[in-house]
């Protein structure tokens, strides 16, 4: 609908994503919202609710299964983003609310690229957005496997200064 209308993307912590947004480098943060008393000079404006997953390669040996035993999810190894990233600290806290023992990561990466690589070429699990992986997940390259995580419930949203005036690029990109 807007043929000359170009834009960029940058991908990082929220930390340095927030620092970029307040000194102007960049026009919103979509992702998941921080509360109110984060931070004064940010507004979040929700848009959906969302919830971790687990994820595997088509053909794992435990996608066809209905249940996973709690030992067997104690025993996996995983692909996830580092240590302290917000995704990373709700599925720590899902697997001890279980009585799990921490993950045994074998592999570190916020990049979709890389972990898509080694989801699809490994046995190894992950626990992420199906929204992230929804190609794969349609193509039926990807699998969710049957472990609720309710408890990783979050709400994504448009994160901007409270004093800001959207660009009209900026406007028109969060109306759609």
């Amino acid at each position: 609908r807007h043929p000359g209308l170009r834009i960029a993307t940058m991908e990082g912590s929220f930390e340095v994503l927030a620092a970029a947004l307040r000194a102007g480098d960049v026009d919103f943060i979509l992702g998941a919202l921080r509360p109110p008393e984060y931070a004064s000079d940010l507004h979040g404006e929700p848009l959906a609710g969302d919830e971790l997953a687990i994820v595997c390669r088509h053909g794992h040996p435990w996608g066809k299964r209905r249940r996973i035993p709690r030992r067997d999810l104690a025993l996996a190894r995983w692909v996830l983003s580092r240590s302290n990233t917000p995704n990373r600290t709700l599925f720590e806290r899902a697997l001890a609310q279980r009585g799990l023992p921490p993950p045994n990561v074998v592999v570190e990466t916020s990049d979709l690229a890389v972990l898509r690589g080694v989801l699809l070429n490994s046995d190894l699990l992950t626990a992420i957005s199906p929204r992230q992986l929804s190609y794969e997940l349609a193509a039926g390259l990807l699998s969710l496997l049957p472990i609720p995580l309710g408890e990783t419930r979050r709400v994504i949203g448009i994160t901007r200064r409270t004093d800001s005036v959207e660009s009209p690029g900026a406007k028109i990109l969060m109306e759609e």
